[in-house]
């Protein structure tokens, strides 16, 4: 089961960063990258994200706390990580809040070590979770099948009832 890692971040060099690192370091997730709120939105509408790598300040009026609300409309359970060079106006609290489970500081822990290690914690947190999600994806559409299929086999068991022949006298 691949993860998919979506990044938002309005400098393009960080997001190219932030991607270099996450493809070397995980292979065979598939890494999105987007430079703001409306190019997330789209990319959580066409693919099923497990993490957001979301920077505090977008640009243009946006933040990273904001888009998590919109992309939780898409993907309810889609978890962040929040990553700001502004950690003086960033509120930690409140992003615990709204489901941000880490927080790294660009100015302070942010290597290549530290983020990668940050998003592998919480992917391997989801991991139950979506599992669980698949398994029950795959029991529903396995009794729809049954469902579709029930009354067929028994109709034809129906009429491939031997009909008791009468006794001999």
């Amino acid at each position: 089961m691949t993860d998919t890692v979506l990044i938002v971040d309005d400098e393009e060099s960080v997001r190219r960063t932030f991607r270099e690192w996450l493809v070397a370091a995980m292979p065979d997730a598939q890494v999105l990258a987007v430079a703001d709120a409306e190019s997330a939105l789209k990319a959580a509408n066409d693919t099923a994200v497990d993490l957001a790598v979301l920077d505090w300040n977008l640009g243009s009026g946006s933040d990273g706390l904001r888009l998590l609300e919109d992309l939780v409309e898409f993907r309810p359970d889609v978890v962040a990580v929040l990553v700001t060079g502004f950690a003086h106006q960033a509120t930690p609290l409140d992003a615990l809040r709204m489901g941000v489970r880490d927080y790294i500081d660009k100015n302070q822990n942010l290597t290549r070590e530290t983020f990668v290690a940050a998003i592998r914690r919480q992917l391997d947190r989801t991991r139950p979770a979506k599992l669980q999600r698949e398994l029950n994806r795959q029991l529903a559409a396995f009794r729809a099948a049954v469902e579709k299929v029930l009354p067929i086999v028994q109709t034809s068991a129906a009429f491939n009832d031997p009909v008791p022949l009468p006794a001999a006298v």
